[in-house]
């Protein structure tokens, strides 16, 4: 779903996002999780994980997707969704 100019991913979308990301050795950056609202409005949920500082470090690269799973774990049955921040210059990275 597409909401402003974002993507937004439900949760086992965005979990299969995360690894593709690791297959591709793509650093995902922040996580922020939204509450679709019946109207069609999103709200940003207070908790979001920022990795950036792990991306930068070749030695932590591999716990950033860890992190980023783990952290979208904890809303597996839940109606969020999810905005996954990876590098501009990446290379195009898609959900399978």
């Amino acid at each position: 779903m597409i909401i402003g100019n974002l993507l937004k991913l439900r949760v086992r979308d965005a979990i299969d996002m995360v690894r593709r990301c690791r297959d591709e050795r793509v650093p995902v950056l922040d996580i922020e999780g939204y509450i679709l609202h019946l109207g069609g409005g999103v709200e940003p949920i207070a908790d979001t994980i920022g990795l950036s500082q792990m991306s930068t470090d070749p030695s932590s690269l591999g716990n950033c997707w860890n992190l980023a799973e783990a952290f979208l774990y904890r809303y597996i049955d839940t109606p969020l969704l999810f905005n996954i921040t990876i590098p501009r210059n990446a290379k195009e990275v898609t959900s399978k």
